[in-house]
């Protein structure tokens, strides 16, 4: 992900900040969202991505672009390169497109993380189901014998690395 900060510092970082656009367009089909499609370091790097690419790979589309309207004239000059998902129709309000990009991100988000990490932390333990709570109550007592011999044992940080993952505060898992 690139911020509005990479992308201010982006002449004194030109090289290297390009090198890496270029490298994951190259490797990995990216979403652009919030980014100007005119701009002219963005027309560049497409350029020499596109240049460095077999022939074979002509006509891929190797990144989408999510827009706040549809635009025609935008599609013809990204056809085979970018794949443009407007969230309005051409002549719609950009509040509305706005809106309707917030909640696809939000969708995004929770459809893309297989995270667990609200079970042990105890500012999510009142809203956990009933079958989640059970599991966290065992898991918090497992945690609770074992002592300090076999908090020792190297395979001990593995466990405890795990115990985080699921949202448990270092020291509440220690002292468990």
């Amino acid at each position: 992900m690139l911020t509005r900060d990479d992308y201010l510092g982006y002449s004194a970082n030109r090289e290297a900040l390009s090198a890496i656009v270029k490298a994951n367009l190259i490797t990995h089909h990216l979403l652009f969202v919030g980014f100007g499609l005119a701009d002219d370091h963005f027309h560049q790097i497409i350029h020499d991505v596109r240049r460095a690419l077999p022939e074979t790979f002509e006509g891929t589309e190797f990144a989408t672009a999510l827009t706040m309207r549809q635009d025609s004239l935008a599609e013809t000059l990204w056809q085979s390169q970018l794949k443009l998902v407007p969230m309005g129709l051409a002549d719609g309000a950009i509040p509305t497109a706005g809106r309707r990009l917030e909640i696809f991100l939000d969708a995004l988000l929770a459809y893309a993380t297989d995270s667990h990490s609200y079970l042990l932390h105890n500012d999510f333990e009142s809203s956990l189901e009933v079958d989640e709570q059970a599991l966290r109550r065992k898991v918090l007592a497992f945690t609770a014998t074992i002592g300090s011999q076999e908090r020792a044992v190297p395979a001990w940080a593995v466990f405890e690395r795990m115990l985080e993952s699921l949202g448990g505060d270092r020291v509440d898992v220690v002292r468990s």
